[in-house]
């Protein structure tokens, strides 16, 4: 599916394809409706709160005696049917979210996506970027292009001036790629997408300039290639996973090398590592010592019984005059 790429000015530049699955499917309104509620009920703060007959406060008294009086009987100030007393099955705090399979969320999404480029109101720019943060500026981009109601989404990197140039314009919305979703885009008359949001996936992205800003920041300290397996084989396995989940498995590689010194880095999680091992193993020691006290003191306490009991016997038979020796309870 070929789309147009146009700028700020309007001006078409080239086209892009866009992937079929993903903008070309079947809309199906009882999906993106079901979305659009999932998302209204889980924003919903749920404060809404009426007080019950235990919460109300007043006196316990009886208002008035129960013959004589004409009116009906009354037994209580805080009743329902009292003015300032109770609600019976009031709102109470509570969640108004409830669940939704991960397979309607993504298909509505779809969904919602290839209605906009149906009804000819997806749009896609090379890049959402103004010179400055002005609302004018924006203003007349936005009457180039002929829209007066948009959600525009960019990359990770949202462009400063633009996102702040945007504020005070009327519905009109910019979000990153990773915000898209379904009541946004079908709230706003146009959906705008970057050419970068459309060809650069959101977590690689944000992963690949994670591992760039680490490797240039770590190479600032010492300027030396190694390879990586040889470094990898020194990690424990706690400290191997916390090492995976900052760098790429595409980019750690054993063989490859990386222009970088994580040594230092790695020595000094390893020693964190140790340093939290050795707290661990005190704590454990320190609760060996207290079972071992409190065993000690409990085999005295038992002991004390004993001696007491006996005692307690001997008192006992005494008192008896010798016709039980032994006390059993």
């Amino acid at each position: 599916m070929k789309e147009k790429v146009n700028n700020l000015d309007n001006k078409t530049l080239n086209e892009i394809d866009l992937d079929k699955s993903i903008f070309g499917i079947e809309v199906k309104d009882e999906i993106i409706h079901r979305m659009v509620r999932y998302q209204l009920s889980k924003r919903r703060s749920g404060n809404h709160k009426t007080k019950g007959i235990s919460e109300i406060s007043g006196t316990t008294k009886k208002p008035f005696k129960q013959k004589g009086t004409g009116n009906a009987r009354q037994g209580s100030k805080r009743s329902p049917q009292m003015r300032g007393g109770a609600v019976i099955f009031g709102p109470q705090v509570r969640s108004h979210a409830h669940k939704l399979p991960k397979k309607i969320k993504k298909l509505a999404l779809k969904m919602a996506l290839s209605k906009k480029l149906k009804d000819g109101k997806l749009k896609i720019i090379n890049e959402l970027k103004i010179s400055k943060p002005k609302t004018s500026l924006f203003k007349n981009k936005l009457d180039n292009m002929k829209i007066d109601s948009a959600l525009f989404i960019d990359n990770i990197d949202l462009d400063k001036n633009f996102f702040l140039a945007s504020q005070n314009v009327p519905k009109i919305d910019v979000l990153p790629l990773i915000g898209l979703n379904v009541y946004d885009i079908l709230r706003r008359d146009f959906l705008i997408f970057s050419e970068s949001a459309l060809t650069i996936k959101p977590a690689a992205s944000l992963v690949s300039r994670t591992v760039s800003a680490a490797c240039s920041v770590l190479a600032s300290t010492g300027e030396f290639v190694f390879n990586i397996g040889d470094s990898l084989s020194r990690m424990s396995g706690p400290l191997l996973n916390l090492f995976y989940t900052v760098y790429p498995l595409a980019v750690i590689r054993r063989g490859k090398g990386v222009k970088a010194s994580i040594d230092s880095v790695i020595d000094d999680a390893e020693n964190v590592l140790s340093r939290l091992s050795s707290l661990r193993q005190g704590v454990s020691d320190a609760r060996d010592r207290n079972i071992v006290e409190a065993r000690v003191k409990l085999a005295a306490l038992q002991r004390h019984k004993k001696q007491l009991k006996e005692r307690l016997s001997e008192f006992i038979s005494k008192l008896a005059g010798g016709t039980k020796t032994k006390y059993n309870k």
